[in-house]
C-alpha cells in the first residue's frame, strides 16, 4: 500500500512538472514573439535610438544608431554610456541629461552637432525621455539627424540674401537710370 501510494504521489507531481513545464514553454515562446516583435519595430524606427539605466549603462542600441554614429550595438550595449566614444557635442548631451533625471520630464536638445560615421559634420534633434515605472529607472534618448534640413536652411537664408541684394541693385540700378 505505501508503494502504491508513493507510486501515486509520484505520478501526480510527474503530471504537475509537465503541466508547469508547458506553461513556461508557452511563456517563452510568447517572449521569444514578443522581442522579436519589438526587433522588428525598433529597425523601422529611423531615429538615434539609445536606452540607458540608472547604472549608466547602455540596454539598446538601435540599428540607425549604429549607421549614424558609427559604433555598433555589440560595442555599445551593455557599455557604460558617458564612456562611449559618441563623437557629439557631449556638453550639450550630458546637460540634457541631467535636467532629464533632474526633473523627471523629456527635454529637448537642437543642433547637436555630431561626426557622422563618414567624417562629415552633421545635426542631430535629440529628446531625452525617463524612463519611469521600470525596475531599473534610466533614460531613453531620440535623435534626428537634421543635417539635410539645416543645410536646405542654409541655402534658402543665402538665396534670401541674394534676393534681397538684387532688389537694392536694381533699385540703385532704377535710380541711377532716372
Amino acid at each position: 500500500a505505501a508503494y502504491e501510494t508513493a507510486e501515486a504521489r509520484i505520478q501526480k507531481r510527474t503530471q504537475e512538472l509537465a503541466a508547469a513545464n508547458a506553461l513556461l514553454q508557452r511563456e517563452s515562446e510568447e517572449r521569444i514573439i514578443a522581442i522579436s516583435n519589438l526587433n522588428l519595430i525598433q529597425s523601422a524606427i529611423s531615429l538615434v535610438l539609445i536606452a540607458v539605466n540608472a547604472q549608466d549603462r547602455v540596454f539598446r542600441w538601435g540599428e540607425t544608431t549604429e549607421r549614424i554614429l558609427g559604433i555598433k550595438a555589440t560595442e555599445a550595449e551593455g557599455a557604460l554610456f558617458q564612456g562611449l566614444p559618441v563623437p557629439w557635442d557631449w556638453d550639450t548631451v550630458s546637460n540634457r541629461i541631467r535636467t532629464c533625471l533632474t526633473s523627471g520630464q523629456k527635454t529637448q536638445a537642437t543642433n547637436v552637432e555630431f561626426t557622422r560615421s563618414d567624417g562629415s559634420k552633421g545635426f542631430l534633434t535629440i529628446t531625452v525621455n525617463p524612463i519611469a515605472g521600470a525596475e531599473d529607472p534610466g533614460y531613453l534618448i531620440l535623435g534626428e539627424d537634421v543635417t539635410e534640413i539645416r543645410i536646405l536652411e542654409n541655402r534658402l537664408a543665402q538665396s534670401a540674401k541674394l534676393e534681397a541684394i538684387g532688389q537694392l541693385a536694381a533699385g540703385i540700378a532704377h535710380e541711377i537710370n532716372t
